[in-house]
């Protein structure tokens, strides 16, 4: 176990491996979706209206991880509801440029667990998440043995 680590003062402990976090993909815009809870309300809505010839496309969660997209057509429906719902919020196109993949990622992975469930919500979310692809790497390559760690 290592021991005698430097703690910050606001009494965080600095990481054995350190992953910076990646917040290109972020803006207003996308924050204001996420607050406004667009998101999540939308992809229950979708789920609910279109269940059926979604699950008839597909059928299995590994065909619509591997063949959804968030096409479109499909984004087009996205925007007119975030407009019919807040008609002070208008669609900044820089900004959603910006964030344009993690809008898809996070619609994506919200249908995932309204068709399945929360496992699969993160099976998709996960894959953007370079902390946890770093912290499989250093496991699987036995990395954390060159600092000690109680297993």
């Amino acid at each position: 176990m290592v021991t005698n680590r430097t703690v910050f003062g606001g009494g965080g402990i600095m990481p054995d491996f350190f992953v910076p976090l990646d917040t290109t993909g972020n803006s207003d815009y996308y924050s204001e979706l996420l607050r406004g809870g667009f998101l999540n309300t939308f992809s229950y809505s979708y789920t609910d209206e279109n269940r059926k010839s979604l699950l008839q496309k597909y059928p299995s969660f590994k065909k619509f991880k591997a063949d959804f997209s968030c096409d479109e057509a499909f984004m087009k429906e996205f925007f007119s509801y975030v407009s019919k719902e807040d008609k002070t919020l208008k669609k900044d196109e820089e900004e959603y440029a910006i964030s344009e993949e993690a809008i898809k990622l996070r619609l994506k992975a919200y249908l995932a667990r309204n068709l399945w469930n929360t496992n699969e919500f993160y099976q998709i979310y996960n894959d953007s998440n370079e902390i946890l692809k770093r912290a499989i790497e250093i496991i699987q390559n036995n990395e954390y043995d060159k600092v000690n760690l109680d297993r």
